[in-house]
């Protein structure tokens, strides 16, 4: 005969069950997959003020437990990939972003395999604001709609006129939500994102102080403290992004001590690119509008960057608005 189950002898039993689950849980390691992972922010933040009209339904919405796969390609070896622009600025008045912008986008859609993700490192925009961001948002609605997350470095033309810098870089901040892991008052400004083998840091290079109206052109040094101690990671790939490649000394040491690969910039509206010690400088203004600089040992010419990493390399090419190579850089690790 089969014995019941009291009402008390039940919720002990179901109380034991959760217990052991939680405990088992609480003991899982960490996955040891060598697959990248990415994690992954709204760009747009939900919920954001009324003084914010975007509407968010073009980006991936997620949380720091959120994770998106890497695409490894077993047959060539490649870990991961992303691409990166800068200075889609239009370069006229009353029109936010450059007409090129739109080609970039439509060449990066049509990559196989699609990056991971994207950065973009600064002046997105001809001037700051939320209408000018808006725009550059739904620039990018072909990327996003396919789940591509957009990282962003500001650039000076973020925080422009600059006779309103003030409230350009508040809007700025209260448009984006990228991670929340930089130094106070930095926020959505200054952010590092990553995956089990990498680390992607994202600093802000002209810097509005709201305190003493003060603008830093280069790295504040809360944000090179900051960035010594995130860089020290245990990361095989390590790679910087920001808008204006004002590299002090100081800066460098940290780059080369602590084993940077990359640090991506754009501002000078060129493709150039050299050495700091150990680390590889990129300048990569090439989404922009206006007339490129001249700037000794460049391409001057619209372009952008695939960047594919392998086990024990990082492969840079830049590619013209036609689809053809214009330069690759290899940095062996």
């Amino acid at each position: 005969m089969r014995q019941k189950i009291g009402p008390v002898a039940l919720i002990l039993l179901l109380l034991t069950v959760f217990l052991f689950s939680c405990e088992h849980i609480a003991n899982v390691k960490p996955s040891t997959s060598t697959t990248p992972t990415f994690l992954v922010y709204p760009v747009i933040t939900p919920g954001a003020p009324a003084v914010n009209p975007y509407s968010p339904a073009a980006f991936l919405y997620a949380n720091d437990s959120n994770l998106v796969q890497g695409k490894p390609d077993e047959a060539s070896g490649r870990l991961y990939r992303f691409a990166v622009f800068g200075d889609s600025q239009s370069g006229y008045s009353g029109t936010a972003v450059s007409s090129k912008l739109a080609i970039i986008v439509a060449s990066i859609e049509a990559l196989s395999p699609l990056p991971d993700f994207l950065v973009c490192v600064g002046d997105a925009v001809e001037e700051g604001g939320i209408d000018g961001l808006r725009i550059w948002v739904e620039s990018l609605k072909p990327l996003t709609d396919k789940k591509i997350p957009v990282y962003l470095a500001k650039g000076n033309h973020e925080v422009f006129p600059y006779d309103n810098a003030r409230q350009l870089q508040k809007e700025y901040q209260d448009c984006f939500n990228f991670p929340k892991n930089g130094p106070e008052g930095y926020e959505d400004l200054c952010y590092y994102f990553g995956s089990n083998d990498s680390i992607f840091v994202c600093y802000d290079s002209y810097y509005f102080n709201n305190m003493n109206d003060k603008q830093t052109m280069g790295i504040t040094s809360d944000q090179l403290s900051w960035l010594e101690s995130v860089l020290s990671a245990d990361r095989k790939f390590k790679f910087v992004f920001t808008h204006v490649p004002e590299i002090s000394e100081e800066l460098q040491n940290v780059l080369n001590e602590k084993d940077v690969a990359v640090i991506f910039t754009g501002h000078i509206h060129v493709l150039h690119s050299r050495m700091l010690g150990s680390t590889r400088l990129i300048i990569t203004g090439g989404a922009t509008g206006t007339d490129h600089y001249d700037y000794p040992d460049t391409y001057e010419c619209n372009h952008y960057l695939v960047v594919d990493v392998y086990d024990s390399s990082v492969v840079i090419n830049a590619y013209r608005l036609d689809g053809t190579l214009l330069e690759s850089y290899n940095v062996i690790r």
